[in-house]
């Protein structure tokens, strides 16, 4: 048996290796570092647009989100990889000044997208909520509904 596998099945392995740090104050500060797991971008402004049932169909998908649903382009939802599906989200258009409220169940832009900056797609109705149709793309404000902190 190995010195470390020794010390891991007690616990004590950990202390040997952080010794600067008990038990305790690990526990602390990994609950500390969890509870501010809001991703960076989410504090600033950053760019969304809008994708519809024929875009998709356009584009060979089925149609049916990645969270099973289908894709309806009546309701208030949005496409994301940052946030879990069923998160509410309060979108504002900085533009504006006009929010909405969609509820996270797809995932998307696309990954080149993606990388480029945009972090959210909006259903029709959505998007058409915070600006018109034609104007594509818009600069938006995201937080998740019940974060009480100012994000500007």
């Amino acid at each position: 048996m190995n010195e470390n596998t020794k010390y891991k099945k007690t616990g004590e392995y950990m202390d040997r290796r952080y010794p600067a740090f008990s038990r305790f104050e690990r526990v602390g500060f990994c609950v500390l570092a969890l509870s501010f797991s809001t991703p960076a971008w989410a504090q600033e402004i950053t760019t969304a647009s809008w994708y519809s049932f024929a875009s998709c169909r356009s584009e060979g998908s089925s149609g049916i989100c990645a969270s099973g649903e289908r894709m309806d382009d009546e309701l208030f939802r949005c496409a994301s990889w940052d946030y879990p599906f069923g998160t509410v989200l309060l979108v504002t258009n900085v533009e504006n000044g006009k929010t909405v409220r969609v509820i996270c169940n797809d995932r998307g832009p696309s990954k080149k997208l993606y990388r480029m900056g945009r972090r959210l797609d909006l259903t029709p109705i959505a998007f058409s909520a915070l600006a018109p149709l034609r104007q594509g793309v818009i600069k938006v404000r995201i937080r998740k509904e019940g974060d009480d902190h100012d994000q500007t």
